[in-house]
């Protein structure tokens, strides 16, 4: 039977609205003259973004941090797929050399993976072991790209990602990233209420203590993993080869996903044998050992677009069905905030806390009031005030060292350690 002219038409449109793909490249520097480090035009350090106009959009955001001496370019078969489902994107460069676990693996520091993780993400000074100030921190390049597309590209609404004191609006924000970023994606999820967080052969972070038998034992998982995270559980997923051995044994990275919550909601899948919605689980793995005569690289095969099996060769991506499940599957939590569930979502970091600040975060409402009182463990009363603000920045410097009890008046309450 011939096809009808409408018939023809419904098969075109999925490719003529990918034809409408527009791809934005934004040197750092151009959007912050402070900003001075990962910015070289030669080596590709650009912020790749990417719109699809004539596609129903999401209003959501999709933030790509790739993994460790990566560019944004490395990754584009991934960003590409979430602009054609919705989503505004930034392949976010930023200061991502070298890698975390290089630097912490073997420390006697239990923060180490932590410190260096918010430093890089938020350009406080925490760690000996980095220098990554606010300028070139990954929240200040992502809100002066914001900023940029914004005033650069005024009909395609990047400014709705921003409040109107121009900080992110992060629960609009999904962050994705692979390796090193991966890590930096459940990290942010830890302290900010995120719309999804995507970790891609990640995240890696446990320590390899010397001892005097055995220089490179390995076991001891960062302590951050297994503390709370202010985004829901169920808002977390990942996607890992099984003989993924980079950072971690495989056997670890099964821990930390265990620590992590993850297997509360399903087991881990094979995506080689199954399709979405994956049992719902947040754990997706592959097995393939081979892909059109080539060895699989375990680690880079889940996201780096030279190692997608068969990509290149084929144009078919073995993993597109994985990938649309990352990008969209529905999580059981809100996804809508407003004032009634958006105070039950408050965000308190950085925690421990090694300066003399505590910032409180709650997604973004306008017209409310709320209480805080810090306490000891005891429950004698140190501090108290005020939030009206989405975000308040609270000097803690006359409490000493130790453990606290931060309580708000709508009952809910956070543990916080001053080091």
């Amino acid at each position: 039977m011939k096809k009808t002219l409408i018939q023809l038409s419904l098969l075109l449109f999925p490719i003529i609205a990918q034809a409408q793909l527009l791809t934005i490249n934004v040197l750092p520097s151009t959007t912050d003259a402070n900003i001075d480090t990962y910015t070289n035009s030669t080596s590709n350090e650009y912020h790749i973004c990417y719109i699809n106009q004539s596609i129903a959009p999401r209003n959501e955001l999709l933030v790509f941090l790739p993994g460790s001496n990566g560019k944004p370019n490395g990754n584009d078969y991934f960003d590409q797929l979430a602009a054609n489902l919705g989503y505004h994107v930034i392949g976010l460069m930023y200061p991502n050399s070298p890698a975390v676990g290089s630097l912490c693996d073997t420390s006697v520091n239990a923060d180490c993976f932590t410190d260096v993780r918010l430093e890089i993400i938020d350009g406080i000074d925490r760690s000996p072991l980095i220098s990554v100030n606010q300028a070139n921190s990954i929240e200040n390049r992502l809100i002066k790209a914001i900023q940029y597309l914004d005033s650069n590209n005024p009909t395609q609404n990047w400014g709705q990602f921003l409040d109107i004191n121009g900080e992110i609006i992060w629960n609009k924000i999904a962050v994705a990233g692979h390796s090193q970023g991966g890590g930096h994606a459940a990290m942010i999820g830890k302290n900010h209420v995120l719309s999804r967080v995507i970790c891609l052969a990640s995240p890696k972070d446990n320590y390899r203590t010397p001892t005097a038998n055995n220089p490179q034992y390995l076991g001891v998982i960062a302590p951050w993993i297994n503390q709370d995270h202010v985004t829901p559980t169920d808002r977390y997923f990942t996607f890992t080869h099984i003989a993924d051995a980079t950072g971690s044994t495989p056997e670890e990275q099964q821990t930390i996903f265990d620590l992590l919550g993850l297997r509360t909601i399903a087991d881990s899948i094979s995506v080689d044998v199954n399709s979405p919605p994956y049992n719902n689980s947040r754990i997706l793995m592959t097995y393939l050992a081979v892909a059109n005569g080539t060895t699989i690289q375990p680690h880079n095969c889940v996201l780096v677009d030279n190692g997608v099996p068969d990509i290149a060769w084929t144009s078919i991506n073995k993993f597109l069905d994985p990938w649309t499940y990352l990008l969209t599957a529905p999580s059981q939590t809100v996804t809508s905030i407003n004032e009634d569930n958006a105070l039950n979502l408050i965000s308190v970091y950085p925690n421990p806390i090694a300066e003399n600040y505590l910032i409180l975060e709650i997604p973004f409402i306008t017209d409310f009031k709320l209480q805080y009182f810090i306490s000891d463990v005891s429950g004698r009363l140190f501090q108290q005030g005020q939030i009206v603000n989405h975000k308040t920045l609270i000097n803690i410097s006359m409490l000493s060292k130790g453990s606290y009890i931060i309580k708000f008046s709508n009952g809910i309450s956070r543990k916080i350690t001053k080091l």
